[in-house]
């Protein structure tokens, strides 16, 4: 019954070690990027087909791929809407229409507008 509270110790004396020296390395240049999934890059194939699909089969025109505007944003709906297991985006005045959504990126800052 004495070991139980001597193993319960052990992992709280292996955490307060310092940390080891920090090697200088000129070749380094920022954290590893993880390895693309192959599951989630078929996925998102599979979504992006799915999505051109259902949107023929609305007889809604194909996407245009063509960067957003600042001066004419879409409003969309805040709602979780899936087809086929792919995550949609629903403009308002058009909710028979869908959109992918927008692929990951770095955040960017736009200025407001002065009025007027």
């Amino acid at each position: 019954m004495r070991t139980l509270p001597t193993l319960l110790a052990v992992p709280l004396l292996a955490s307060a070690t310092p940390p080891a020296a920090i090697v200088s390395l000129p070749s380094y240049e920022g954290p590893a990027r993880p390895w693309p999934n192959l599951q989630d890059t078929e996925a998102k194939k599979y979504c992006r087909e799915r999505i051109q699909q259902a949107r023929a089969a609305a007889g809604q025109p194909r996407l245009d791929r063509s960067p957003a505007s600042a001066d004419k944003p879409i409003l969309h709906y805040a709602v979780d809407r899936r087809i086929d297991g792919c995550g949609v985006l629903v403009p308002v005045g058009a909710p028979a229409e869908i959109l992918p959504p927008p692929e990951p990126g770095p955040p960017v800052v736009l200025p407001a507008k002065p009025k007027g």
